[in-house]
């Protein structure tokens, strides 16, 4: 079976909604930029997208963040849908409610974590 990459997940949703670029970007609320890279270089170029960004890709094109998540990291696949845990699904929505800032310092802090752990 072959994996689906995010930049042929973002073509397929933009010929679906036959749209282009930069109305998908704004369909997404994002810069149009941030949608080119992707579809342009992927992520083993220009890395991982912000989780900001899946959430609202994941939001706009109505996709689990689950099958989101797994185009960018393969092993997530591999969770059913229900194996994410209420706490985990708390979490998430806690962590949509924050200010982009907020989303930042998060994502800077879980970066550290995994540094230190030696993940990273």
């Amino acid at each position: 079976m072959k994996t689906v990459t995010l930049g042929e997940f973002l073509l397929k949703e933009i010929n679906r909604r036959d749209m282009s670029i930069r109305e998908f970007a704004r369909f997404v609320n994002v810069n149009h930029q941030t949608i080119n890279k992707f579809l342009d270089y992927g992520t083993k170029d220009v890395g991982n997208p912000s989780v900001e960004f899946l959430i609202k890709l994941a939001r706009a094109t109505n996709t689990h963040i689950g099958y989101i998540m797994s185009l960018i990291e393969p092993d997530v696949a591999a969770l059913p849908e229900d194996e994410f845990d209420a706490h985990t699904l708390l979490y998430a929505r806690k962590y949509q409610s924050l200010s982009l800032k907020e989303r930042q310092l998060v994502e800077r802090f879980t970066e550290l974590l995994q540094e230190a752990a030696g993940e990273g």
